[in-house]
């Protein structure tokens, strides 16, 4: 069997905010959120490299763990491991998207439509 923290550790302080997420008390999973929220957030941006993109990824993360906190059960991992989880899922959907392969930004396209002036060009003008 697994053993629950002890009272008196941090572990412990979190399985109390969790179950009573669980139970449907906002503000235990608003705490939650403040606890983790920056380690989901760097977790993310260092994969996908955009903050937009961590910033939205990282939002989802919260929205699907609230979604499914019911589902979590203690393994001897600390909250953030099942958070870290679902990030890392989210992360390997984003990059599996057509969205992130198709994805090119307005910068890129209007360079695409400019054509370069070779060499040739420029003696073929001066005559």
């Amino acid at each position: 069997t697994v053993r629950r923290p002890t009272a008196d550790s941090d572990s412990a302080r979190m399985m109390d905010l969790v179950e009573r997420a669980q139970a449907g008390e906002a503000d235990a999973f608003g705490r939650l959120y403040d606890q983790y929220s920056d380690t989901v957030y760097r977790y993310i941006y260092y994969r996908v490299g955009g903050k937009a993109t961590a910033e939205d990824l990282t939002s989802e993360t919260f929205l699907r763990a609230l979604r499914r906190i019911s589902t979590f059960t203690w393994q001897g991992r600390d909250f953030g491991a099942w958070l870290v989880t679902i990030a890392r899922n989210l992360v390997a959907d984003h990059f599996k998207s057509s969205r992130f392969r198709l994805e090119v930004t307005t910068g890129e396209m209007l360079d695409a439509n400019e054509v370069a002036r070779s060499p040739e060009d420029s003696v073929l003008e001066s005559l």
